[in-house]
């Protein structure tokens, strides 16, 4: 039975509430044997933004070994026209700027079926990383033997097209749990200590949205684990989240790696671990040019039957162990601490800067919440340091006194010069900042930025 035929089973068999696929399966079906007999050389677009019918789709497709891409229905012009240069498709499922190609044509060189997954990387362009059934299966099993073995009941609210939330579907259908949907958490169907391993998946932004909520401390102390990933947590969150005896699970993975390689267990989070825990069972983290892994900094490198098989837009593998774009130290006890982006450095008058740095002192010195650096082209200094931030305290809307008080903490280069205070910093649906919303904001303040 393939990954698909396991889905469809599930939807019959009441192991998935919140949504109802089987539904829809005959739809799918009737509109994919439009393609003919040979639907295994065939592109599938899968761009459907109701879970229910995302699920059908994907089900079906796999069940067919359709060659399948999966499109984020909140994509613009710019983003459709980036994944046209990828994606030709023989059908597609839901509402995309991409027409069905009549020609077959494909500008790809791989072979056999796929599950490609958007990404758009620190860049903010849109890619596609190609998975497979076994690496979607590994990323999964891996998931599991983590925690001991045995089913997992799954809950996830996170967009399906993104690998934070079709992961939680494919652990709860092949550990012989369940897939619970749930956009919104109903204390009616949250399990009390019902004998079975339940995961919560969550972005950090949804966590601290739920946190604010009268009562919901008490009803997220239900679940056996919640899997937080997407973006790094928050001091101020980590801390009001262990203060509340919450079993968080940070994490740490991407899209080209199906999601979580290195897991914290709620017990050693409530204990005070602050890393990002140690690699799966099967996975290998080094740090590049490290001659002893214990505290050398660097490069993350990864070997993991979890990782894809490339970009969409390249004929080649990628070369293992794969060179993410993070760096970061093991500790001695094994366990990861990402420190930093590759591709994230702002260049301003020829000095490099870690955004993370800014970010960090900020909230570190009680001076924001949330805090976002990044970059503003400038013709003379090639980029200007700026900031997107949530004050910490009504005090702190007024940017005036920051620059003087993080002069204590980083050199003055690396001390942002434009300031936008938001009541929420912009995120995608991973809980990220987004590139693109940023930029508005930018292009909407611009005579009204903070300037020191």
């Amino acid at each position: 039975m393939n990954l698909g035929e396991e889905l469809i089973s599930a939807f019959g068999n009441g192991r998935m509430t919140g949504v109802n696929p089987a539904v829809y399966l005959d739809d799918y079906r009737k509109r994919l044997s439009r393609l003919g007999p040979q639907v295994l050389s065939k592109e599938v677009l899968i761009c459907e933004r109701d879970p229910a019918r995302f699920l059908a789709a994907l089900a079906v497709a796999l069940a067919e070994r359709a060659r399948i891409f999966l499109g984020n229905p909140g994509w613009g012009e710019e983003e459709w026209g980036q994944a046209g240069a990828y994606v030709r498709p023989q059908s597609v499922f839901g509402s995309a700027l991409l027409k069905a190609s009549q020609d077959g044509s494909s500008p790809r060189q791989t072979e056999g079926p796929i599950i490609a997954i958007p990404t758009g990387g620190t860049g903010g362009r849109v890619r596609f990383a190609s998975h497979t059934e076994a690496t979607l299966r590994a990323a999964a099993q891996g998931f599991v033997q983590h925690f001991g073995g045995g089913p997992i009941d799954s809950w996830s609210g996170l967009p399906c097209f993104h690998v934070s939330g079709l992961m939680p579907v494919i652990r709860g259908v092949q550990s012989g749990g369940t897939f619970n949907w749930a956009s919104e958490l109903d204390p009616a169907r949250v399990p009390r200590d019902g004998g079975t391993t339940t995961v919560l998946s969550l972005v950090p932004t949804q966590l601290a949205r739920l946190m604010k909520q009268a009562g919901m401390s008490e009803l997220l102390r239900r679940f056996s684990i919640i899997l937080v990933g997407g973006a790094a947590l928050s001091g101020t969150l980590r801390n009001h989240a262990r203060e509340a005896g919450l079993p968080l699970a940070p994490s740490y993975g991407m899209t080209e790696t199906a999601a979580a390689i290195c897991l914290v267990r709620p017990s050693e989070f409530l204990a005070g671990d602050d890393s990002s825990g140690k690699p799966l069972p099967q996975v290998r983290i080094q740090v590049e040019g490290a001659a002893s892994q214990s505290g050398s900094e660097g490069r993350l490198l990864v070997e993991t039957p979890t990782l894809f098989r490339g970009y969409c837009s390249e004929s080649a593998p990628p070369p293992s162990p794969w060179p993410t774009e993070d760096t970061g130290y093991l500790d001695a006890a094994g366990r990861l601490f990402v420190t930093g982006r590759i591709r994230a450095t702002i260049n301003t008058g020829g000095e490099k800067v870690d955004p993370q740095e800014g970010e960090k002192v900020l909230v570190a010195m009680g001076l924001a919440e949330e805090a976002h650096v990044f970059g503003i082209p400038n013709r003379e200094w090639g980029e200007l340091v700026a900031a997107v931030y949530v004050p910490a305290a009504s005090e702190f809307k007024e940017y005036r006194n920051f620059r003087e008080l993080m002069k204590k903490k980083l050199a003055g280069h690396k001390i942002p010069k434009h300031w936008i205070s938001v009541t929420e910093i912009p995120r995608n649906s991973r809980g990220k900042p987004d590139p693109g919303l940023i930029h508005e904001l930018v292009e909407r303040n611009k005579g009204m930025i903070s300037d020191q």
